[in-house]
């Protein structure tokens, strides 16, 4: 029996080139790994099903069921249809020329000639089964060698469906905690962090292209007067309404940021300061119509635009941008509040 060591260690090299070379994705990858199984099992079928309770889902298949139903990922079957349930409810191998009859449903109209199974497990919980059928007579019957290969390449599939599930909770994770990490966890605005971040790549961007924007500073009225008298749960919960009122009358390109306690930052992209005064109008006018607050709150709004003179140093004309806008700001409060004040260029 050299050959079928040699032909075993020949698959074994073949997994070692698939893990090197294989494609990007898991499913790539499985189907690699499910076609080198064909080949070292001389089988015409190859399935990877995920099994919950008594359902049975195609999550990978290669080859083809010969005459059979035909076969796809996300189709569905009760485990009792399929080859699968022995294999499954021993989560022991199964290597057979003797198939048992009546063929489930899956198999129905079809005379297998071999039978491979092993049960698949991801994070060492059971997850399915791995199956390879076999409907013309070979040569090769089916023996110790197939077992040592068909196991390990079960455990190969877990651990690449492992691993790419590992990934994706990181990924979920990370993104998460990123987002945290640049949102304001009260109003779910962009943070201060976030805010600066922004600008300065549409500050890039726009010196590239010539083209100008504006930024505004909006500060809630007498906010501290608000929550010295109705308390601090009130006032976070006016923060948050006014955030959301705010946001309501933006354009989805439009970036507003809390700039810190009851001041915001609304960042408007390629707008000239005519419009940018329209928009801030809109703000001021919806803040000034709310009425679930104890008391009617207000906003005053400084405004600027954003003159791009420094390629190499954009943070400068950012930092000269918001100093303009927060000028036109104590103007605006010294005007007697609830009204815009704004400066073409700084």
């Amino acid at each position: 029996m050299d050959w079928k060591r040699d032909q075993h260690r020949e698959f074994v090299q073949g997994l070692c080139r698939i893990t090197e070379h294989a494609g990007p994705t898991l499913r790539e990858r499985i189907a690699e790994l499910l076609c080198l199984g064909l080949r070292c099992f001389v089988a015409d079928l190859a399935l990877v099903s995920r099994i919950e309770g008594e359902c049975y889902h195609i999550e990978y298949v290669e080859g083809e069921n010969c005459g059979g139903p035909q076969l796809s990922r996300g189709q569905r079957w009760r485990l009792s249809q399929t080859l699968a349930q022995p294999t499954w409810r021993s989560q022991h191998l199964h290597i057979s020329r003797d198939i048992p009859m009546p063929l489930p449903k899956l198999c129905a109209g079809l005379a297998p000639q071999g039978y491979l199974a092993a049960p698949i497990k991801v994070s060492n919980t059971p997850f399915g089964v791995l199956e390879f059928l076999r409907y013309q007579p070979a040569q090769q019957d089916l023996g110790v060698c197939d077992g040592e290969a068909l196991r390990l390449l079960s455990a190969w599939i877990g651990s690449e469906i492992t691993r790419t599930s590992q990934e994706t909770v990181l990924r979920r994770v990370n993104h998460r905690l990123m987002r945290q990490a640049l949102t304001d966890p009260l109003t779910g605005l962009a943070n201060r962090r976030a805010m600066f971040s922004h600008l300065r790549r549409e500050a890039n961007r726009l010196y590239r292209e010539h083209r100008e924007g504006c930024i505004a500073l909006i500060d809630i009225d007498f906010f501290k007067r608000f929550n010295d008298t109705h308390g601090h749960q009130q006032g976070d919960i006016a923060l948050r309404m006014i955030s959301k009122a705010m946001k309501h009358v933006l354009r989805d390109f439009d970036f507003l940021a809390r700039y810190g306690g009851e001041e915001f930052l609304l960042w408007l992209p390629e707008q000239k300061l005519s419009v940018a005064l329209t928009v801030c109008e809109r703000i001021r006018d919806k803040v000034a119509s709310l009425t679930l607050f104890p008391e009617k709150l207000s906003v005053s709004i400084g405004v600027a635009t954003l003159a791009l003179t420094h390629q190499t140093d954009v943070s400068r004309d950012i930092d000269a941008a918001i100093a303009a806008a927060d000028a036109q700001l104590f103007i605006a409060k010294a005007a007697g509040r609830n009204c815009i004040r704004a400066i073409e260029g700084h």
